[in-house]
Formats: structure tokens, sequence, C-alpha cells
């Protein structure tokens, strides 16, 4: 069997950002934002972070990084949402100069699609002198804000992956590098929350090959931390469902 990783965020209300990550200041050379949303409904801010205070000079980018940006879109399936139907990636290249924050607007950035776009993202540091060559720069920190039309807002810190190794080739999205240059994913889960009206839980599949393989979930709940509860489901790419 193929080992899986999952990556997940409980949406509420009253989410508080630096309690939704652990660890969610923490530099690191890859990025996870577990959800990026456009629409006529919503949109999604998206703020990158380059530590390295290296300045530049004539002969050098100094701290400086590119950061591959890579949109995970998913193509929803009315009769499951938590099957979609495909997981269509688009991508650009950012360079971002030493203490440089990037902030951008992803229904500008992403690919437009009628009625919007909707999954996860991963940014990964890229090197300033290679082309399309993904380094170790593990000074990458980052987060996001969605809103809807209502003004409702919600921020989370992205999940920041440090380099073990110097990538030999390009990893998309996070295949096949998680656990072999970069840090791993959790494959369980543990986490409270708050279920208020307008409460969601996300999931990313992280696995080693294809995020469009199937995968098998298993919930243990316990209401008001006395009764346990049980479920199943079944699982591709991502999902954000109440």
């Amino acid at each position: 069997m193929k080992p899986t990783t999952f990556f997940s965020l409980t949406l509420a209300i009253a989410l508080c950002a630096s309690s939704a990550m652990a660890d969610g200041r923490k530099p690191g050379s890859k990025l996870v934002f577990p959800v990026h949303r456009s629409g006529a409904t919503m949109f999604t801010i998206v703020c990158v972070t380059n530590t390295n205070t290296a300045p530049a000079t004539p002969t050098s980018f100094g701290g400086g990084t590119n950061v591959h940006f890579e949109y995970a879109n998913v193509v929803p399936n009315p009769a499951d949402a938590c099957r979609p139907l495909g997981c269509i990636v688009f991508d650009r290249v950012e360079y971002l100069t030493p203490a440089d924050t990037l902030s951008v607007l992803t229904s500008c950035h992403n690919a437009t699609a009628a009625g919007g776009q909707e999954g996860y993202l991963v940014v990964t540091a890229q090197s300033p002198y290679v082309f399309n060559s993904d380094w170790c720069h593990d000074h990458l920190i980052g987060s996001e804000m969605v809103v809807n039309a209502s003004g409702s807002v919600y921020a989370i810190n992205a999940a920041a992956l440090r380099c073990f190794e110097e990538p030999e080739v390009p990893c998309v999205l996070l295949q096949p590098c998680n656990g072999q240059l970069y840090e791993c994913l959790p494959h369980c889960l543990m986490d409270s929350f708050i279920a208020l009206a307008g409460s969601q839980l996300a999931l990313v599949s992280a696995t080693d090959d294809d995020p469009n393989i199937v995968r098998d979930l298993y919930f243990e709940v316990w209401n008001d931390n006395e009764f346990a509860l049980s479920a199943t489901k079944r699982m591709n790419c991502w999902f954000d469902v109440p």
C-alpha cells in the first residue's frame, strides 16, 4: 500500500488562524494552502513572505528566490462533493526579493473559469539562477484570507514544509516530494472544533503519485468530549464541505 498524507483544516466562524495550524509561522521551502476559492460570491487573497534578509549584490540575488505557485483546481462532482471529477493544475512563477512579501488575488493570479475556481495551492521555492529548479530555501511563510459576498472573512496560515535535501528535478505539487525531499504532512489528524452553522472541513489528499487516486478516510468524533461517533468517507484530491 502506498503512503497517504492528508492536510486538514476545520473552518468555523470563530476560527483563529494561529490556533488553526501548529507551527504556522515556521518558515519552509514549500507552503501548502488548504483552500482557495474564487467566483461571484467568494474571493481569496494569498500572501507569501520571504524572510531571508541577505541583501542582493551586483553579482548575486542575495536572499531572493523564485516561488512556484501551483493551483490545484477541482472539477466539481454534483453527485459527491468529496469525489471531484478532476484535479487540474495551473501554475506560474514569481520572484521575491530579500524580505519581500507578495500578495495575490487568486481570481486574477489563477486560471479563470466560468463559475470560479476552488481547490488548494502549493507554493515551492525555486532557484532564481536555474529555470524551473526547486531548491532548499527554508525562509518562506504564508497566509491567506477567504472572503464571501456578505463580508465574512476567515484567515489561515499555510503549512510550511522544510527541505531535507536539494531536489534533483522539480516536484509537481506534493508528489513525489512528500517525505522524501520535504517534511511529511500527517496521516493522522487530531483537532478540536465548534460545529457552528457555516463551519466546514477541508481535506487535501497529498499522495506520492496522483491526487486523483481515491482514498478512504476514517473519522472518530467525540461529541462534547463524551460520546464517540465514527464515520467513513471516500475522497480524492480535495474537498471543503460542511
